[in-house]
């Protein structure tokens, strides 16, 4: 069986409204299964278009300060060597 563990703050919130009644295990299942499937399914894909948009921009941030600085860029030839050392020191 699979183990979920929430984080202490997380807990915290869902335990409010969680009855004593019910098992940390009953009442996943039960937040679970009142889920709306296309909510959740939205609520995913903004979560990912925003880890995209993220990384995106972050590379791009990189790609700008790296153009500013043209002696910092390596050539397609440097590049090779360095992935080969690399690999080759496991």
């Amino acid at each position: 069986m699979t183990t979920i563990t929430l984080a202490p703050e997380v807990k915290r919130e869902l335990g409010e409204l969680k009855p004593d009644a019910l098992t940390w295990d009953q009442y996943l299942v039960v937040l679970l299964e009142s889920v709306d499937p296309a909510r959740f399914e939205q609520v995913i894909k903004d979560f990912l278009d925003a880890q995209y948009a993220e990384a995106a921009a972050r590379a791009r941030e990189r790609y700008r300060k790296a153009r500013a600085r043209p002696g910092s860029l390596l050539s397609a030839t440097e590049a090779r060597k360095r992935v080969r050392a690399l690999r080759a020191r496991g």
